[in-house]
C-alpha cells in the first residue's frame, strides 16, 4: 500500500504523541540550530538518525514540524511493526522487509514517485536498519541509503543524533540534535560519510546533554 497523509488523522496523532511524551519523558530538548534556515524547499529532505528506541520515528515527526513545516513526513519502518499499528499508514509510514529485495525496491520507488510529484517532501530513513544500543560504535550504517539516493536523485541529508539519558528523574530526558544539511548535488555522500556525521553529533551529545541537564539547562516540552 502506498504511503499517504490524512490531515485529520495526523492532527489527532500529533496530540496523542504529545500526551505520550509528557507521560513517558521528564523533558524533551531539541537543538536544531545547525539545520534551521539551511534547507532548499525545492529539494527533498532525508532525515538520517541513529536508531536507539521505539520513539525515534516519532521524534523525527517533531523535527519535520520544525525544519520543514507543512511538508509531511514519510517514514520507512519494518512491515512487521507497521502491521501492529496500521493507523500509521495514514500519517506517511510505509513498510519494508529488509531481507526482501522486492520489498526494498518497491518502498524506494514509492518514495521516488512522492518526491517527483512534490519535492517539498521529508523522509526518515534509519541506516542501521534496527534498534541498537545508544553507545554502540561503530553505528553500523548499511548501504541502503546509497541505493535510495540513487533512485531518488538530488536530496538534502540532515544527520540526526538521538540521545536519551535517565539522569535523576523517574522518567528519562530525550535530546534531539540536527547536524548541518548535506546536499547530494554538492557533496558526494555514502553511508560511511553519513555515519561519521551522526557519530560526531552523538559524541558531543554524550558529553554535553547530561552536563546541560545537571546545570539546569533549558528543558523544552513539545
Amino acid at each position: 500500500m502506498a504511503p499517504r497523509h490524512n490531515d485529520i488523522v495526523r492532527w489527532f496523532w500529533d496530540r496523542y504523541l504529545h500526551w505520550k511524551y509528557q507521560k513517558c519523558f521528564a523533558s524533551i530538548h531539541f537543538d536544531l540550530k545547525n539545520a534551521i534556515g539551511q534547507l532548499n524547499p525545492e529539494v527533498p529532505v532525508i532525515l538520517v538518525p541513529n536508531h536507539i528506541s521505539w520513539w525515534d520515528g516519532f521524534f523525527c515527526f517533531e523535527v519535520q514540524n520544525r525544519l520543514r513545516p507543512g511538508s509531511g513526513i514519510f517514514s520507512l519502518m519494518l512491515e512487521s511493526e507497521l502491521a501492529k499499528f496500521p493507523i500509521l499508514r495514514k500519517v506517511g509510514c510505509f513498510g519494508i522487509e529488509p531481507g526482501n529485495p522486492t520489498s526494498v525496491r518497491r518502498a524506494f520507488m514509492q518514495f521516488r514517485d512522492l518526491v517527483a510529484s512534490n519535492p517539498y517532501r521529508t523522509l526518515t530513513f534509519f541506516p542501521q536498519g534496527k534498534i541498537s544500543p545508544l553507545r554502540q560504535r561503530p553505528l553500523g550504517f548499511l548501504r541502503g541509503i546509497e541505493i535510495l539516493s540513487k533512485i531518488t536523485g538530488r536530496v538534502q541529508y540532515v544527520p540526526i543524533g538521538l540521545h536519551i539519558e535517565p539522569m535523576n528523574h523517574e522518567r528519562p530526558t530525550a535530546f534531539i540534535y540536527a547536524g548541518q544539511p548535506i546536499d547530494s548535488a554538492r557533496t558526494e555522500v555514502d553511508h560511511k560519510t553519513l555515519e561519521t556525521e551522526v557519530t560526531k553529533i552523538l559524541d558531543v551529545a554524550s558529553l554535553n546533554a547530561p552536563q546541560t541537564l545537571l546545570a539546569g539547562g533549558v528543558h523544552r516540552w513539545i
